[in-house]
């Protein structure tokens, strides 16, 4: 668990890989157990005792095996419930619920690490990723998932790729990139599961010639909530309007936060300025992804590539999914 541990703080404190609640990790331990971080809690905030689920992922494992096409739509709406009954009571009796995506960490190795990081980003969000990606990382051990729902269906995605990978060169991927959504990696090996997972991102920031991510993400008191002056905020606004980000949805992230947040009343705009009705870790959430929102579509610009956006069908369903309203809503705290 040390080592799980060392993991999620190193990666959770980079807001560059990780925004708000974003992202989770996992770490198999003894005989059926497997460590998950909690939904709505933040990877740099676990500890060993504290910020994660303990679940049996061998009964996960086999809910995700040899689905017919006739029972994937059941098992979909039935999986969040499914994976809640295979969770392990802790010590304290506290009840949180398992990641959503605790699926597909099931069906992986040791330890598991995915996050949403700006650089993977900007390839799983652009038209011809998946192209660019194969020149970038020509010779190595990866595979593409096509985008789908996160959960269930993404669960099953992702394991006909590897198992297709596996097939074909006859090792395992230790790198998945997912559409329209981030990074995973995965190792027997805490410490290559994430030297993986930043060296993935550093060659793709190198490769594209990307520039750092924004540093200024501080935010200010402002009445009963918070506000952000950083300069790209007013750039974004002057050069391409909030209604450029409004048409087109990256990545799950978007809608969770930004999406909600205005069609709320927790986010405005004024001068340059944004502000936030809310607490502060719901505001520093929707800054987050934001300014990662921001940085894509800049970097795309720049790249002269078009945004690849999410089916407007992918974006109901995460706009009315239950998982995506808890997980916000424990962030919120």
């Amino acid at each position: 668990m040390e080592q799980f541990v060392k993991m999620c703080r190193e990666i959770g404190a980079m807001p560059d890989y990780v925004q708000g609640g974003g992202g989770n990790a996992s770490c198999k331990t003894d005989g059926n157990i497997m460590a998950i971080k909690a939904s709505g809690f933040a990877l740099k905030d676990i500890t060993e005792t504290s910020g994660y689920v303990n679940v049996d992922y061998l009964k996960i494992k086999e809910y995700h095996k040899d689905v017919s096409e006739s029972e994937k739509k059941k098992r979909e709406e039935e999986a969040s419930a499914f994976n809640l009954k295979c969770t392990i009571p802790s010590a304290d009796g506290k009840t949180l619920r398992p990641s959503v995506e605790t699926g597909f960490h099931s069906i992986m190795k040791k330890y598991v690490m995915h996050t949403h990081p700006v650089y993977t980003n900007v390839l799983t969000c652009a038209q011809g990723g998946k192209k660019k990606a194969k020149e970038i990382f020509e010779g190595t051990c990866f595979v593409w998932a096509p985008y789908m729902n996160p959960g269930f269906m993404l669960t099953l995605a992702i394991s006909d790729a590897i198992s297709k990978f596996e097939k074909k060169n006859g090792e395992y991927p230790k790198v998945i990139f997912l559409e329209n959504h981030g990074l995973v990696t995965t190792s027997d090996d805490p410490d290559e599961c994430l030297r993986l997972h930043i060296k993935t991102n550093e060659t793709i920031k190198s490769k594209l010639g990307l520039s750092d991510f924004y540093q200024d993400l501080k935010l200010q008191k402002a009445g009963d909530g918070y506000k952000s002056s950083a300069p790209f905020i007013g750039e974004f606004l002057s050069k391409y309007g909030m209604n450029t980000m409004m048409s087109m949805a990256l990545y799950p992230d978007q809608l969770v936060y930004l999406y909600n947040g205005l069609k709320d009343g927790k986010i405005s705009f004024e001068n340059g300025t944004m502000f936030f009705k809310t607490g502060e870790n719901e505001a520093r959430a929707i800054l987050e992804t934001f300014a990662a929102v921001v940085y894509i579509i800049e970097s795309l610009h720049k790249l002269n590539i078009p945004v690849h956006p999410m089916h407007y069908i992918a974006r109901d369903f995460i706009n009315n999914w239950e998982s995506e309203k808890y997980r916000r809503k424990v962030t919120a705290k």
